[in-house]
């Protein structure tokens, strides 16, 4: 198995005639996993799951190739006629992870969003989505390459597993800040509000000159004024759940505008050219975020 987004140009690459290396050991043990069926339009078809015990010892062998990652599965496997096969590569127990509720808003678009919602005279109300994080090292049991793919969350009440739900993960290497994105919460409630507090119209100078590149290549120059705008924001954030949770509120990064905190409730912090404020709120405990910010568009 071969992990990685492999380039091939149809026309131009072949792929080599290989041959097959067989690898065996009469020691690995197998564990027998659930059986699971999917549906398509025409019928529905059983899924075997097989795999390998992780705890003890025993998995795919991982080894690289260029760029990319290759697993070596210990056991041959075979597919039938219409049937699809999961194979167990990666096993890994007692992985640690914290959850955090996560906005994330755009603030001239929020504004305007809210500006439009003005004449309904019922409040604009947010869920944050709920986010699984952990690092990949050794220290959390993990440490190793973590292949793209689909990430299915489960968790266990009264001996059942229940979905929690599932998202696509990228690419994760060692020593990486992983975090599984899943469902709004609506136990926790974001209502914002944004008033304009002054608008100033800057004349540029006369040899300034501001060129954009656009998504299709297309020039915008632009010679006009700059527009700055200064806005007061204020969200409310409550927590109807039954435990303290850690909200976060991200407010992302634009190419078309700057954006400039003036003056703050809760101190915020940079992450990946973003602005995000962290607040931590008890059982039915609800806060207010705060903050002055200078809209600056050219």
């Amino acid at each position: 198995v071969v992990a990685g987004t492999i380039e091939l140009n149809e026309e131009e690459t072949a792929p080599p005639a290989l041959q097959r290396p067989r690898r065996g050991s009469s020691c690995w043990p197998q564990i027998a996993l659930p059986r699971y069926a999917y549906y398509t339009d025409d019928y529905v078809e059983e899924v075997m799951v097989t795999g390998l015990r992780a705890s003890v010892g025993v998995k795919a062998t991982q080894s690289e190739i260029g760029d990319y990652k290759l697993y070596l599965l210990p056991e041959a496997t075979t597919l039938a006629a219409k049937q699809g096969k999961q194979v167990l590569m990666l096993a890994q127990d007692k992985v640690s992870f914290k959850r955090a509720y996560r906005y994330a808003f755009d603030i001239d678009s929020l504004a305007s969003d809210l500006a439009d919602a003005d004449s309904t005279e019922a409040p604009v109300v947010f869920n944050p989505t709920l986010n699984l994080r952990f690092k990949n090292t050794k220290a959390n049991n993990l440490g190793i390459p973590l292949p793209a793919g689909n990430v299915t969350i489960f968790d266990s009440e009264n001996n059942l597993s229940l979905l929690v739900g599932e998202n696509f993960m990228a690419d994760q290497p060692k020593q990486a800040d992983v975090a599984i994105e899943l469902q709004q919460d609506l136990g926790i409630t974001i209502t914002p509000s944004v008033a304009a507090v002054e608008k100033i119209i800057k004349p540029k100078k006369k040899k300034h000159k501001l060129e954009r590149k656009y998504e299709y290549g297309e020039d915008d120059v632009s010679d006009g004024d700059n527009t700055v705008e200064y806005q007061q924001v204020d969200f409310l954030v409550e927590n109807f759940k039954s435990t303290s949770v850690i909200v976060e509120l991200e407010q992302i990064h634009s190419e078309y505008y700057e954006a400039t905190i003036l003056s703050e409730s809760t101190k915020s912090r940079l992450k990946n050219g973003n602005r995000v404020w962290t607040l931590k709120l008890n059982s039915g405990e609800k806060r207010n975020l705060k903050y002055k910010v200078a809209i600056n568009t050219p």
